[in-house]
């Protein structure tokens, strides 16, 4: 009965959990309140409509403890879907899904080398790995130790260390720009009942006292070079699919 597997792909929960656990960030509590994820900021302030007036904007949580629970505990909003989510298939909460779609689709590698999430994970694992290894040949180790669960082969372990000692070299010199976060927008609109073009300004009360993940520019170029070989390896089929 267990003589064949087809390969499957992690769904879209899976995938940011499995993210988060590694790294040492997913919150395992059970129960409670339902947590508000980063979510790409963009797709975050874009204006809805409930009942003829505006929704609050899209804010997660202030805290990364509150953000960064389990997927299952993720607030759901109707008409407002995480595009990263998205992308790996999760289903609309406009409507029942009584079986999911498994794609595999170019925006998936766009979305895991390119999204927010990805780099913000692959960052912190890098810092992690960084404060627990001597040598790069331990840092690609532990890398392969903590994504894959096995240890490399040596002809993983002569190409992961080549690809770290450029990824360093690339950002020797490198100044990364501070990510920021809005604490206010404006808004336009029309009045509903005379058509008159109005303006306001909504207040971001949560981005007020947020607490960012940690960002590129307060690690050094080696921290910076070894979230590049993570975010390889979290692109990887071997962690994205179960054989």
């Amino acid at each position: 009965y267990y003589s064949v597997f087809q390969p499957r792909r992690l769904d879209a929960e899976e995938i940011r959990d499995a993210m988060l656990a590694i790294t040492g960030e997913l919150n395992r509590q059970l129960g409670g309140v339902p947590a508000r994820p980063d979510m790409n900021l963009e797709a975050a302030l874009q204006p809805r409509m409930i009942m003829g007036t505006f929704a609050p904007s899209y804010v997660p949580n202030a805290k990364p403890e509150q953000r960064n629970r389990r997927s299952v505990y993720a607030q759901k909003l109707r008409g407002h879907r995480d595009p990263f989510m998205t992308t790996f298939n999760q289903p609309s909460p406009d409507e029942s899904c009584e079986q999911r779609d498994a794609s595999n689709i170019t925006p998936q590698v766009f979305t895991l080398f390119n999204g927010e999430e990805s780099a913000d994970r692959s960052l912190a694992l890098a810092d992690l790995i960084a404060s627990q290894s001597h040598t790069h040949e331990d840092a690609v180790t532990l890398a392969f130790q903590l994504t894959f669960g096995r240890k490399p082969d040596k002809f993983e372990l002569a190409a992961s260390v080549a690809h770290l000692q450029r990824a360093i070299a690339e950002q020797e010199g490198v100044t990364p720009e501070p990510r920021v976060y809005p604490t206010t927008i404006k808004r336009e609109a029309n009045e509903e009942n005379t058509g008159q073009p109005f303006e306001f300004t909504e207040r971001l009360f949560e981005y007020e006292d947020y607490i960012h993940d940690l960002q590129p520019h307060e690690v050094d170029a080696t921290t910076r070079g070894l979230s590049d070989l993570c975010l390889v390896l979290l692109n990887s089929n071997e962690f994205v699919y179960i054989y």
